[in-house]
């Protein structure tokens, strides 16, 4: 999952990348290329209308559910930076790049009482994950520290680099450490 701004461009998912002619039967074949301006994810959302919004609990909190509306949709990112690394990735991969951008699934967040949506978010999970699942993969909050030093053995581990930092240095830098005692 990746939270994207609502200025990020990307296609519909149906859009298809054209092919230019070719000017006579010498030269290269010139590559494949989405014609039509690619809208904002903003742009696509507003398109969308309130039909396609489910309401989603993702939680239940201290003060209530946590529930919002959301919608799921089919993109293909689209800009330079989104470029870049797939068509070096396919370039590495079978030497050439077929000007296709790979798909992916935009997460769209509008709360019922809000004017425009507030979250967008990109997974590349697989399709077929429904759309409460994907909501509460996104929202999901981290662990504490404390929880994940615990789980992996490295409680201790803290425990004694926070007690060498009260350890003082002497005249002579001598190591004087209560705790190494």
């Amino acid at each position: 999952m990746l939270a994207v701004r609502a200025d990020v461009v990307a296609h519909p998912f149906d859009a298809e990348p054209v092919a230019p002619a070719r000017n006579g039967p010498v030269g290269c074949w010139l590559q494949s290329r989405y014609r039509d301006l690619s809208p904002s994810l903003a742009a696509l959302a507003a398109g969308l209308g309130a039909t396609p919004f489910t309401s989603v609990t993702w939680r239940h909190g201290s003060r209530g559910e946590l529930r919002s509306r959301f919608a799921a949709l089919r993109v293909r990112p689209a800009g330079k930076a989104a470029e870049r690394p797939i068509k070096a990735a396919a370039s590495a991969e079978q030497g050439w790049w077929d000007g296709v951008l790979p798909d992916c699934r935009l997460l769209i967040e509008w709360p019922a009482d809000a004017e425009a949506p507030t979250d967008y978010l990109l997974s590349n999970l697989p399709a077929d994950i429904p759309i409460a699942d994907l909501v509460r993969l996104a929202k999901a909050r981290r662990r504490p520290a404390e929880l994940v030093a615990h789980a992996s053995g490295m409680r201790q581990f803290r425990l004694k680099t926070a007690a060498r930092s009260q350890c003082r240095v002497g005249r002579r830098g001598a190591w004087w450490c209560p705790a190494a005692r």
